[in-house]
């Protein structure tokens, strides 16, 4: 099994958003590898994974374009075979508070428009998670202060 992630398409938006600029173009190889490696996502009779790929594709805050563009590339590299699992789930926590386009969650109007960009381009198999439009304190670790602090 291999379970992985698209969460940019651009490098600029990996350096700012994680420090990896080299991301786009390293976690695109990963998954063309293992899409060969595994293939199709194969499930025992209980339904639990047995083999195959998952990519997970989270929709950030003022870039479901990206969302958008790497569903397009996976159907176009690796096939809409690939189970995808589509989250909404971003919550601005540690530094991301503090960071111009990075300290909101991904609308709702958003979110919608890269689902119909998923269900357009013909994925089948995965999942696609519920937009909620708050997500409770207690879910996140620690958000920052004014000042760069945490707080708890």
């Amino acid at each position: 099994m291999y379970l992985t992630d698209l969460r940019y398409s651009e490098p600029a938006t990996a350096s700012e958003g994680s420090g990896a600029p080299g991301y786009v173009e390293t976690a695109r190889n990963a998954l063309k590898w293992m899409w060969k490696a595994r293939g199709p996502l194969r499930v025992d009779g209980n339904g639990v994974a047995v083999s195959g790929v998952i990519c997970r594709v989270l929709v950030l805050p003022e870039r479901e374009r990206e969302a958008a563009e790497n569903l397009r590339w996976i159907a176009e590299n690796v096939g809409t075979e690939v189970a995808v699992s589509l989250m909404a789930q971003y919550t601005p926590a540690y530094k991301a508070p503090s960071m111009p386009r990075w300290n909101s969650r991904p609308s709702g109007k958003a979110y919608d428009a890269v689902r119909r960009e998923l269900e357009g381009l013909g994925f089948e198999n995965g999942w696609v998670q519920e937009y909620e439009a708050d997500t409770p304190d207690e879910l996140i670790g620690y958000r920052m202060q004014a000042g760069g602090t945490p707080a708890r």
